[in-house]
């Protein structure tokens, strides 16, 4: 496995010392020099204030990660009309680094300094018409437009350009064709030339992959990475964590992935809403992929922490109801949380489909009532095509002298034209089960539109409204 463990990188870390400091970046087409920068900073610099920011932003020298620090230097620098700090600043309203997120300010700002041919600015601008976090009066999403300003930086010889076009190559985005070799070989050089952070990230993170094979880069890379996250950068911080994740190391990667969102204030401070969309950051860093027990362990986090954005309650239910790797249901967690999720309007279907799933399983006797998750499911089934499954489910995923093959027949037969496995199977189960004057009730209740008529679905509505689960402000038909 090339996916380099940190203790494996401290034995072999004071022999590569020489090696991995001999050419440790640049800023604005100087070596780095920390002395000169703090005698500067002493003086009231504005161009060792920006240089300062950078080195906090991207974890140099040592200097801990300070938004509000980075962001009150290039305020002063920028007033001094220093169009490097007003190229960073954009970039800190842009990702609200610092400050609250304000996109019109930021593009506002980038836009004079890339008009004033400041070369990172021009980056910038690609970066902007890339994201969909958020439009603007000047910026709407644009890939061709994206394009051509990275064309710009690139020729402009911006470094955060060069990567993020080794990173198209690598994955294929960006109007680029995929070609991993080359995209690999783009970002070991930008390492080796520049040491920057994004690239060890890149290398790190797809350590496994045939193109990064190169061992001592490898450890190059995880320790540029472990010293940006130990000093706070989140970026790092996420990257890190989530190859613990991918490695099974939850215990360690899930709180760092937490610190991380929570301080990234430009994307969602729920943890969960970035990986159930399949990563952190997805617009941001397509190579962060998201997987079930992660997000589930990162929901919990986030839910311990206080956090209550309807994606953080759902993804906490879920992890309470449909665990992964043995784990047991966890009915008192998932209830309440339920029923504060059965209070936001767009999520109130779901929430009672989780309602149905806490009543559902007969083993759990204390939780079992298939009175009651009949009578959900028969009433939800109107509202999503999906939903009249759970009817099914009820009646099939119990003991065998408990199931109701009748039911179970007429709505897999509802699906049996979609073709999927689990069904298909299911449904030949039930038919081997039924004898011929029991398919004949089961396809009685196929004519009878079983579930979704108002014959089933009336009286379950009147059961759930008369025993207080759902009110008459709920709605039965579906609004579209």
């Amino acid at each position: 496995m090339r996916l380099i463990c940190v203790s494996i990188f401290l034995i072999f870390s004071m022999a590569l010392m020489p090696w991995l400091a001999a050419d440790d970046g640049w800023w604005n087409g100087k070596a780095w020099d920390q002395s000169e920068l703090e005698d500067r900073l002493e003086k009231g610099d504005p161009a060792a204030m920006v240089e300062w920011a950078q080195w906090s932003m991207y974890s140099w020298g040592g200097v801990a990660y300070q938004p509000d620090e980075i962001v009150r230097k290039l305020e002063v620098a920028h007033k001094h009309g220093d169009e490097l700090a007003t190229a960073f600043l954009a970039r800190c309203y842009w990702r609200g680094i610092g400050v609250k997120r304000d996109a019109e300010r930021a593009v506002e700002l980038c836009y004079q300094s890339a008009f004033n041919e400041q070369a990172y600015a021009l980056y910038l601008m690609s970066e902007m018409y890339t994201s969909r976090l958020a439009e603007t009066k000047k910026v709407q999403f644009s890939p061709e437009l994206a394009a051509e300003w990275l064309d710009i930086a690139i020729d402009a010889d911006v470094v955060h350009a060069k990567v993020r076009e080794a990173c198209n190559i690598y994955y294929g985005l960006g109007g680029y064709k995929q070609d991993k070799q080359k995209g690999a070989e783009t970002m070991i050089d930008l390492f080796l030339q520049h040491h920057t952070l994004w690239v060890a990230q890149m290398i790190v993170f797809h350590a496994k992959d045939d193109y990064f094979d190169d061992k001592r880069v490898l450890l190059a890379c995880l320790d540029r990475v472990s010293e940006a996250a130990k000093l706070g950068g989140v970026n790092a911080m996420a990257m890190l964590g989530q190859v613990y994740c991918k490695s099974g190391q939850h215990d360690r990667g899930v709180p760092m992935l937490c610190e991380a969102v929570e301080d990234q204030r430009s994307f969602p401070v729920s943890c969960a809403v970035c990986l159930a969309h399949g990563g952190l950051s997805k617009n941001e860093y397509p190579t962060i992929l998201g997987d079930m027990v992660t997000t589930y362990k990162i929901a919990e986090e986030a839910f311990a922490r206080g956090g209550r954005h309807s994606c953080v309650l759902n993804w906490t239910v879920r992890s309470c109801l449909f665990p992964r790797n043995d784990d047991v249901r966890k009915h008192a967690m998932a209830e309440p949380i339920i029923h504060e999720l059965k209070k936001i309007p767009r999520w109130r279907h779901c929430a009672l489909e989780y309602l149905g799933r806490l009543h559902c399983v007969a083993e759990e006797e204390e939780y079992y009532n298939a009175e009651l998750a009949e009578a959900i499911f028969i009433y939800n089934s109107a509202f999503h095509y999906s939903y009249p499954r759970s009817v099914a489910e009820l009646h099939f995923l119990v003991p065998e002298s408990m199931r109701d093959y009748i039911k179970c027949y007429a709505v897999y037969k509802r699906y049996e034209a979609d073709g999927w496995n689990r069904d298909l199977k299911r449904l030949k189960v039930c038919a081997e089960k039924l004898n011929e004057e029991q398919l004949a009730r089961a396809d009685s209740l196929i004519r009878r539109d079983y579930p979704l008529s108002d014959e089933f679905r009336r009286p379950a509505y009147e059961y759930l409204i008369e025993n207080g689960v759902i009110d008459d402000t709920w709605p039965y038909e579906k609004v579209e």
